[in-house]
């Protein structure tokens, strides 16, 4: 789109380019008001331009050029309809007048009458075909009424009698971005910033294009240059932000999103992206706050209802993220990331087939989306010679456009579906290019985290235990279900969930986020970097007294209240000393399968141990070593082990126990897991929906040939 100075540019200009003969002449006094209303209107100064070509009209009602140029000032100030009957009147005096008629068709546009503007600018064009201005008003109009292919022939002809019009190289680029054909969008815009180097518009679509070719890094330059010319141009900075934030910037790109909402508190975008990035931070609330905003500047915005919905998800406000994307689609019915978004919670709710529908219509709408094929298997178990196998296969053999992230999708969900039909070698070639990729997108440090579980495993001996009960909050409430990710802890929650008297959390950070409201101390305790001897009864009452307040915040009337964040068995002895009455179940399952099922699994939380078969049999060996201190050191009755085997083989004897462990009566609602009433937000929502099976036990022999990196260190002690 062209700047406002350069419309106005182009109008007064038409009294010379656009019209060369025939205008009427003024005399003496309306000849000097005419020439002063043209300086006025050059110099911005509307209202006064308005007053002088009024008078002028006042003494000589025919004067085209002063109807004229009084029909843009109207235009300029937004009055739409008083323009449009001042060009009306000039087209009585001069049927086919070229500029009257451009003007018109720009009036029009504004107002939303693309076919009436359409009709105007071919009127135009029939009188000066030449005039490269009209050929790009005229494709900018084409492509607003999806005339794709007509709109860029027209951009062409705009280019053809105007070799360096920049406006024109930028709309065709635009419109060539919306096709996809990137490689020619690109052309585009470095033709524009030849043209005319100081357009902004040109630096940031060209941001746009590259950063949907996957270069990243220098969309951001080009963004970045665009706000070099604009410091204030609010789109380049919201693009800018969205870079940074691909880039793994989180902190650069809010500040990005922070300075666009300064100048325009209104930007919609702006404050839904910057909710997306709220997210990935954990900073929920503020996140909402943000979905907040952009839905009191547009109550319609079918994005914000969804990314609302994306926040209420993570706040564990369930229904209420249900009702969102309900809004988001009620609002706009094609809007596929929310029909993806409310399968996934459908599934994580119970309501698997409902949400498998979701996910199908999703497809539907964005065919090949990877992120959309990935779900879809993770929601059903896929049958031999379905289609969606050799579609994702297609995909990921012939794609060369697919981004990293959409690769690991479609290896991960190829992994599963080959899984599911028996074809252990092609399961596994998927797995281990999807687990590959993903292992470069992340950072994970094993010497330092092998060295603080071992930090751990040194700083807690039995001594050190004799002053847990003492020390810390005597309160029952508390279970603590943990282990290795995919060990059966989201089938023993979900037993427990069907007792009346447990409120099952899930995996909450709420253990952690209790040890860090000791400050820098609480930080150094979680890395066993703080001796315990600088901890104080009362800073052990603290933690434990914080911990439960959390509880009381989720659930204040439950009885029992699980935490089911696996990765707890690393802090198994600081819940001793701030809670020594919480009961501790450690959920156990074969070493190799628990690894495998690790291994096929895309994570969405901070898993970095998983993507690589020698690191993650180096952490199972440190946490085996981890668990036998803890069983060695604790009091019996502490911690119960559950075997996933043996709850698959004797579920109500092993539910007994469980029940048992934790203090609680014995109700055959626990053997209905199945049906809990309840969300399930991890890898397990699926499974845990379906009665037992033992396909999983053993699991593993059928991929023994290619596990030997892993079986190799499993077959070692950790140091």
């Amino acid at each position: 789109m062209r700047s406002r100075e350069a419309e106005i540019g182009h109008r007064l200009g038409a009294l010379s380019s656009g019209r060369n003969a025939m205008r009427p002449k003024l005399k003496g006094a309306s000849s000097r008001t005419f020439q002063r209303a043209v300086a006025s209107h050059q110099a911005r100064r509307l209202s006064d331009a308005e007053a002088l070509y009024g008078q002028v009209l006042l003494e000589d009602p025919v004067h085209f050029d002063s109807r004229y140029l009084l029909g843009a000032v109207l235009m300029e100030q937004g009055r739409y309809e008083a323009a449009l009957t001042q060009l009306d009147a000039c087209l009585e005096l001069r049927p086919g007048d070229a500029a009257a008629l451009r003007v018109s068709g720009l009036v029009r546009s504004k107002l939303g009458q693309s076919h009436a503007a359409l009709h105007a600018f071919e009127q135009a064009l029939a009188a000066r075909p030449d005039w490269a201005e009209l050929h790009n008003d005229h494709g900018n109009t084409l492509a607003i009424l999806g005339r794709v292919d007509e709109a860029l022939e027209a951009f062409g002809r705009a280019i053809l009698r105007n070799a360096i019009f920049a406006e024109a190289h930028n709309n065709r680029g635009n419109l060539l971005t919306g096709l996809k054909r990137f490689e020619e969008a690109l052309g585009a815009f470095d033709a524009a910033i030849a043209c005319q180097p100081g357009l902004a518009a040109a630096h940031n679509n060209r941001g746009n294009v590259l950063k949907a070719m996957r270069r990243t890094g220098a969309a951001l330059a080009s963004y970045d240059q665009a706000l070099a010319i604009s410091p204030t141009y609010v789109s380049a900075l919201n693009n800018r932000g969205n870079a940074l934030r691909d880039l793994g910037h989180l902190d650069r790109a809010l500040a990005s999103y922070d300075a666009a909402l300064t100048l325009q508190p209104d930007y919609v975008d702006g404050h839904i992206n910057r909710a997306d990035v709220l997210i990935d931070v954990a900073r929920f609330d503020e996140a909402l706050a943000a979905c907040d905003a952009a839905l009191a500047a547009s109550p319609g915005y079918a994005e914000a209802h969804n990314m609302r919905g994306n926040v209420l998800k993570h706040l564990k406000r369930l229904p209420e993220a249900l009702a969102a994307y309900d809004e988001a689609l009620a609002l706009k019915p094609t809007y596929a990331d929310a029909h993806a978004n409310r399968g996934l919670l459908l599934t994580e709710i119970g309501r698997t087939a409902e949400g498998c529908v979701a996910l199908e219509t999703a497809l539907v709408l964005e065919p090949g989306t990877a992120g959309f094929f990935y779900s879809l298997t993770q929601c059903k178990r896929m049958r031999q010679g379905d289609p969606l196998i050799g579609e994702m296969e297609a995909r990921a053999t012939h794609d060369t456009s697919l981004s990293t992230r959409e690769r690991i999708d479609l290896h991960f969900g190829l992994g599963k579906a080959h899984a599911d039909i028996g074809d252990p070698a092609a399961a596994f070639k998927h797995l281990l290019a999807g687990n590959r990729r993903q292992r470069t997108q992340i950072r994970y440090d094993e010497v330092s985290t092998l060295n603080a579980l071992a930090r751990m495993r040194a700083a807690f001996t039995p001594t050190s235990l004799k002053v847990g009960s003492e020390r810390g909050n005597g309160d029952r409430r508390p279970i603590f279900i943990l282990g290795m990710p995919r060990s059966g802890s989201t089938l023993v929650e979900q037993i427990l969930a069907g007792h009346p008297d447990v409120f099952a959390a899930g995996e909450i950070d709420d253990l952690r986020l209790s040890i860090r409201s000791l400050g820098p101390k609480g930080d150094r305790l979680l890395e066993a970097a703080e001796p315990l001897t600088s901890l104080s009864p009362e800073d052990w009452q603290q933690v434990g007294a914080d911990y439960l307040a959390r509880l009381d915040a989720v659930a204040p009337n439950a009885k029992r209240v699980s935490n089911k964040t696996p990765d707890n068995f690393r802090l198994v002895g600081l819940i001793r000393l701030m809670l020594p009455d919480a009961r501790i179940i450690h959920t156990r399952r074969d070493p190799v399968d628990t690894c495998l099922s690790c291994f096929a699994t895309r994570f969405t939380g901070h898993q970095p141990f998983t993507y690589d078969l020698g690191e993650l049999g180096r952490y199972y060996a440190a946490y085996r070593a981890t668990m036998n201190h803890w069983r060695a050191i604790l009091p019996a009755d502490v911690m119960l082990d559950i075997d996933y085997e043996d709850v698959v083989d004797d579920l109500e004897g092993q539910s007994r126990r469980l029940l048992a462990h934790c203090g609680l009566e014995w109700t055959d609602r626990c053997l209905d897991f199945q049906h809990a009433i309840r969300p399930v937000l991890t890898a397990s929502a699926s499974q845990v929906r379906q009665p037992l099976y033992r396909q999983s036990v053993g699991r593993w022999h059928a991929y023994e040939a290619y596990l030997q990196p892993l079986l190799a260190e499993l077959s070692r002690e950790a140091v």
